[in-house]
């Protein structure tokens, strides 16, 4: 899937104003779905993400990113 896909692009049908809704609620239902049963690999995706985000950050930069200490709150 191209990483810019604008609605305007695609062929999109007719629908009954009955039919959008419930194709929205379908839609709606299967995320809800989707997101629960791959939740934990969605959250390592991201935290992975945010880690090597970190790291090349710290890379780049003379200050030491902060580094959690459950003894050290940060407030």
């Amino acid at each position: 899937m191209p990483a810019t896909l604008h609605p305007q692009s695609l062929p999109w049908p007719e629908l009954s104003d009955d039919a959008v809704v419930e194709l929205q609620a379908l839609l709606h239902d299967f995320l809800i779905l989707f997101e629960s049963h791959y939740l934990g690999q969605i959250h390592r995706y991201h935290d992975e993400r945010s880690q090597e985000n970190m790291t090349q950050l710290s890379l780049l930069s003379d200050v030491p990113l902060p580094t959690e200490d459950p003894d050290n709150p940060p407030f």
